[in-house]
């Protein structure tokens, strides 16, 4: 429950962060203007971290709405498929704090003798933090080429009530990278 409360927090949160970083690559040359239909596919591994299936159905909607904004028909037999998938990853940082004191002495003259006191203790902390990844992948469904990846990964931080919104945010965000341009 733990992973699942996780995962949709940092889908849900990646765009409301100004922080968000966009990586995209894609096949020189590759005309996407041929292509008329696309299949979108969510994808999870059994040790990958479930998202809850409300957000599955809201990125896939987004995503939807921004290839149909492009002029592709959503098609089960299509020339494109569009596989996505969300991910996170656990970094751990320590931060470590010292604390002395110390008190002054009594004594006899030219050091001999006397008495003085002093205590210290460290305290170390972890820190948790939490990377949200959201990685798409278009596929020429004949020749299996990859013809263009995107991933966006930012910090997750609290909570959101906003899923929705935040989820269309972050689709916009990755496909304003898309190499077919939206139809006026």
């Amino acid at each position: 429950m733990k992973k699942l409360t996780v995962l949709v927090l940092g889908l849900v949160i990646m765009a409301s962060c100004s922080t968000t970083k966009i990586m995209t690559d894609s096949v020189s040359g590759a005309d996407l203007s041929v292509y008329q239909t696309v299949k979108i596919e969510y994808q999870t591994t059994e040790d990958a971290p479930q998202i809850n299936p409300i957000n599955v159905d809201r990125v896939q909607g987004a995503l939807k709405q921004e290839t149909q904004a492009r002029g592709l028909t959503i098609a089960e037999e299509a020339d494109l498929i569009l596989v996505w998938g969300v991910g996170i990853d656990f970094q751990r940082n320590y931060s470590t704090h010292s604390h002395y004191h110390g008190t002054g002495g009594y004594g006899y003259r030219r050091g001999y003798g006397g008495f003085s006191s002093g205590s210290g203790y460290s305290n170390t902390t972890e820190y948790v933090t939490q990377n949200g990844e959201l990685q798409i992948a278009l596929i020429d469904a004949t020749t299996e080429q990859v013809l263009w990846v995107v991933s966006a990964t930012d910090t997750i931080k609290g909570k959101s009530k906003k899923a929705e919104e935040k989820i269309d945010k972050i689709v916009e965000k990755v496909f304003e990278d898309f190499p077919m341009e939206k139809l006026s």
